[in-house]
């Protein structure tokens, strides 16, 4: 298990599936704006994320127990464009906000 040496290390090690499928699920619903592309791929129609990487947490506000924070995240993924019969694909990278909030209350709940 990775040392957890600071709140974005908590946020990572216990919320990455959260956190992945809410990028994969903006991904898929907003391809069209993104611009997508690779020296073989111009123009991405389909996107697969490959992996996550956690640059920083920023935390914004917090009321009583509650928290607000925007997790900033590097997103590798492999692109696949076809054209007629041929299908090319490459790898990009961007970088998305992701806000959240939770309940400090004996960790962190309601996330």
């Amino acid at each position: 298990m990775k040392e957890l040496r600071s709140f974005g290390d908590v946020i990572e090690n216990l919320f990455y599936d959260e956190i992945e499928k809410a990028i994969c699920e903006y991904v898929a619903d907003n391809i069209d704006r993104l611009d997508l592309h690779s020296s073989r791929v111009q123009h991405a129609d389909e996107v697969l994320v490959a992996d996550l990487h956690f640059q920083r947490v920023d935390i914004s506000d917090g009321h009583g127990d509650g928290i607000r924070f925007d997790v900033i995240v590097e997103t590798e993924m492999e692109i696949t464009e076809t054209i007629r019969r041929d299908r090319e694909t490459g790898e990009a990278s961007e970088w998305f906000r992701v806000s959240c909030k939770g309940t400090l209350n004996n960790g962190l709940q309601n996330f």
